[in-house]
């Protein structure tokens, strides 16, 4: 009989990268920083401030997108820290502050992108003291945001605004019951999944995140993305 040899093939090509819930969080700060951007060159008044906000945006997700090395852009390489994010997040916020308002009643400026980059520092700062659950997390952020918003608009209705008062109490009814299920605070029988999270937050996006800030609903729905890929 031959001698028989095998040989085990051990060279397998890796070709999944470590996505973590940062990172996803911070691709999508990058795809709202671009569109923010637009919008800001399109502004019509004070272009001074609206167009360095957009350049700088602009700037900063291409250098974000890099960071995370989705794509091989050798020998450029710029690593993906928590304190770059953080730092990025207070620039575009700062500067957010002093764009054109273009929302019902002038409030609402283009905090979102930088308000994404922080939270998504914050999950990585997390992440290294103890093990969090990123949607968990991120839900809580979008959940305190929904009542925020909810109390501007009720500030606006004070004011004599014409918006329904029907939207913030629902929007205030959605947080406190997301706030519950994430943080299990009371056995309501309603659980922390996908499907729910994300019916939280359609009605935050639809119904209180478009009269004021524009940050709640969108945060949540990240959570719902982070659910449904494991985070």
């Amino acid at each position: 009989m031959g001698e028989t040899t095998t040989k085990e093939i051990t060279t397998k090509e890796i070709t999944t990268e470590d996505i973590t819930g940062p990172k996803i969080v911070a691709f999508i700060a990058v795809l709202v920083l671009c569109g923010e951007s637009i919008a800001a060159f399109l502004a019509n008044t004070t272009p001074i401030w609206d167009l360095l906000f957009g350049v700088i945006s602009i700037i900063l997700a291409i250098i974000i997108f890099i960071s995370l090395e989705f794509i091989d852009l050798s020998p450029v390489k710029i690593p993906f820290k928590w304190w770059l994010t953080l730092i990025f997040g207070i620039i575009l916020v700062g500067l957010a502050f002093l764009t054109t308002p273009n929302l019902i009643g002038g409030t609402r400026k283009p905090y979102l992108g930088g308000v994404i980059l922080l939270t998504g520092s914050l999950m990585e700062i997390l992440g290294e003291k103890k093990d969090i659950i990123h949607s968990k997390f991120v839900a809580i952020v979008g959940a305190g945001f929904t009542i925020y918003e909810c109390i501007n608009i009720f500030i606006l209705l004070a004011a004599g605004s014409s918006i329904v008062v029907i939207n913030p109490i629902v929007g205030i009814i959605v947080a406190v019951i997301l706030l519950i299920i994430t943080l299990d605070l009371v056995d309501i029988k309603i659980p922390f999944n996908w499907w729910v999270v994300l019916t939280i937050g359609f009605v935050v996006f639809t119904w209180v995140s478009p009269l004021h800030a524009g940050i709640a609903g969108t945060i949540i729905m990240i959570s719902f993305i982070l659910i449904i890929l494991g985070h």
